[in-house]
């Protein structure tokens, strides 16, 4: 993805004088944050997210933080399984999972995992997929195709 924001920012004067997109590591973070920019959005690892979280607090800049944690659901023994398996479903490829709050990692207790993967596998098997703007499918997809060829 390195290179299709750049190009959309292109698209405008003021944003793109306005927005600059840096990769690189933490001591690239803190060089950053050093040259004093008026805000810092940042999308990493938790340990960089830590240090910028440190350092640029003392210069008064603000910073956004997107972080590696893995957008995990936890599902305890007691809950309703349907409910909880939809919700898994839904979390996972609401705006096609690309969605920083998307479910991707599930920690299902030991006691309902068979269960939960039945009725998940279940869920899954139920959604709609059909290419175009038919107005009844659950997943766009680009083209109907069978496996079989």
């Amino acid at each position: 993805m390195q290179g299709l924001l750049e190009e959309i920012l292109e698209a405008s004067p003021l944003i793109r004088n306005s927005v600059k997109i840096v990769y690189g590591t933490g001591i690239t973070a803190q060089r950053l944050v050093a040259a004093r920019p008026d805000k810092i959005f940042f999308t990493g690892s938790c340990a960089t997210g830590r240090k910028l979280l440190k350092q640029a607090p003392d210069m008064l800049i603000p910073v956004d933080v997107e972080l590696g944690g893995k957008d995990q659901m936890i599902v305890f023994e007691d809950v309703n399984l349907k409910r909880t398996t939809a919700g898994a479903v839904w979390g996972a490829l609401t705006n096609a999972g690309q969605s920083c709050t998307s479910v991707e990692r599930l920690y299902v207790h030991d006691s309902i995992y068979d269960e939960f993967v039945t009725e998940l596998k279940a869920q899954f098997d139920a959604l709609v997929v059909n290419a175009g703007d038919k107005g009844d499918a659950d997943i766009g997809g680009c083209r109907e195709t069978s496996i079989n060829g």
